[in-house]
């Protein structure tokens, strides 16, 4: 399963990948995540662990993540540790349009097993859907900054 959206924004993109880039922002913009947060210490990099607290379809659940790929104001990536609900990776890909434009592709890949399978076939038209609003929380978030 792979979903890839793309949204322009008005900002740097610098502050763009700022704000993404702080794992405790996310739930101002990703409805689903309850709270978020870096579990190791220092700055964000490539090895950092990640937690989410989620909610989806009504079931809660803890997901722990790693960072797999950390470029200043282009990519930020991370895959979801063994033990999570379901095996995913995010990768948000930030492209500079103008000084203060920047495109932002969110891109989700999952990998459900055994009866996962059966659920995510049910719940993939939700899914889909739930991308554009997510970026467009993250837009008018970072545009009302």
């Amino acid at each position: 399963m792979r979903f890839e959206n793309s949204i322009e924004i008005e900002r740097p993109v610098e502050d763009v990948f700022a704000f993404i880039s702080v794992q405790e922002n996310h739930p101002a913009f990703i409805p689903q995540n309850k709270k978020s947060t870096q579990l190791t210490d220092g700055p964000m990099r490539v090895g950092a662990v990640v937690q989410n607290e989620a909610q989806f379809m009504g079931m809660n659940m803890t997901e722990t993540f790693e960072i797999t790929e950390f470029v200043p104001n282009k990519v930020i990536a991370k895959r979801s540790h063994e033990g999570s609900t379901v095996e995913t990776t995010d990768r948000f890909e930030l492209e500079a349009l103008s000084n203060n434009k920047t495109k932002v592709t969110m891109i989700v890949t999952g990998n459900p097993k055994g009866l996962q399978k059966l659920f995510f076939a049910l719940t993939k038209p939700f899914v889909k859907r739930s991308f554009p609003d997510i970026l467009n929380r993250l837009k008018n978030v970072l545009e009302d900054k």
